[in-house]
């Protein structure tokens, strides 16, 4: 999973660094020629493509949130398991009747 996640990361990371300079280059070309039926339909174009970007990128966040806190539940799960487990190792050895030999010093 966390390889799905780093390369998600990169493809966005990646979108939302071209798009906007490639949106304003694309509007820059259409004033410096005058095209100005051609801006109408590249704004409309443009907010709507970064509208589709925004709602996907969105939905995106929320699924990758979830799939942290499930991972982020799984480990205190398994931290709560280990610590029970330490708990209980520590009991058996102090009830335990023999004693430690003590090492000898030097």
């Amino acid at each position: 999973m966390k390889k799905n996640v780093d390369k998600q990361v990169k493809i966005w990371y990646t979108l939302g660094r071209v798009a906007p300079i490639g949106a304003l280059f694309l509007l820059i070309v259409c004033l410096i020629f005058d095209i100005e039926s051609w801006i109408n339909y590249l704004l409309i174009g443009i907010a709507t493509l970064f509208a589709v970007i925004a709602f996907t990128w969105w939905w995106w966040v929320l699924d990758t949130v979830k799939e942290l806190f499930n991972m982020l539940k799984s480990a205190h799960e398994k931290f709560d398991e280990v610590l029970s487990d330490l708990g209980k190792l520590k009991k058996d050895l102090n009830d335990n009747s023999w004693k430690r030999d003590e090492s000898k010093k030097d």
